[in-house]
């Protein structure tokens, strides 16, 4: 529902188990709007949702992974003929290196189209490494986080939260989505948004509110919508 009311352009989805992909792709009035990517999502993946004026071709890169994980794009061909919007979710746990891996792969399959957009759950955060709560000072100085690797990669894309807001815009917070992040302390923002060639203008979170009476949001993670301005 908070999807088509927002109605935007493109939405990313990652850690999508097949009951969900088959409810989406059953939903009548989503289907009217957008065209989904068809590809089988396994235990669990990735799906883009393009509105249909886009005609959105779908296509699958395989990545580096002991987890199932590949690169999802969409290659618009109408309306915003240039754009390319690709979605990962990114190696979980304590694989920096394949994160790495990951992240060169899908530079190179971006690189040959000018406005992209890569979305997904990179399960890193910018500011502090996971576990640093719990210790008494960051287990990395600022210069050694992994979130450097962006800067390294993906130098020509922006991190779209930081380019508009001062705040850490977490993601996955056991502060305010108690019932599905369970340490009160892990507060993240491993989700992100990056554009290349689009300038940023407005950005929020979505899913935010409890959809029951026990208190539980959509999801453990937070969504994020972004308005992106293009002079082509």
């Amino acid at each position: 529902t908070e999807v088509l009311c927002a109605a935007p352009n493109v939405v990313c989805l990652q850690e999508v188990l097949p009951e969900l992909a088959k409810a989406l792709r059953s939903c009548g009035p989503l289907n009217e709007v957008y065209d989904i990517s068809p590809f089988d999502v396994g235990a669990y993946g990735c799906l883009i949702l393009t509105q249909k004026d886009l005609q959105a071709k779908f296509t699958e890169v395989p990545l580096t992974t002991q987890m199932g994980r590949n690169l999802l794009l969409a290659r618009c061909r109408a309306r915003f003929a240039n754009l390319i919007v690709a979605t990962v979710h990114l190696e979980s746990l304590n694989s920096e290196k394949t994160r790495k891996v990951q992240l060169q792969e899908t530079a190179e399959a971006l690189q040959d189209q000018r406005y992209a957009l890569l979305c997904g759950d990179f399960n890193f955060d910018a500011t502090q490494t996971y576990g640093d709560w719990k210790l008494p000072e960051p287990s990395r100085a600022p210069h050694e986080l992994e979130n450097h690797v962006l800067q390294d990669v993906l130098s020509d894309f922006a991190d779209v939260w930081p380019e508009l807001h001062s705040d850490p815009g977490f993601t996955f917070d056991g502060a305010t989505n108690p019932q599905c992040v369970h340490d009160p302390n892990e507060r993240m923002r491993y989700d992100r948004i990056l554009t290349r060639c689009m300038l940023p203008i407005g950005a929020s979170l979505m899913g935010t509110q409890s959809i029951n009476s026990a208190g539980f949001m959509p999801s453990d993670h937070f969504g994020v919508l972004v308005d992106l301005s293009v002079s082509q």
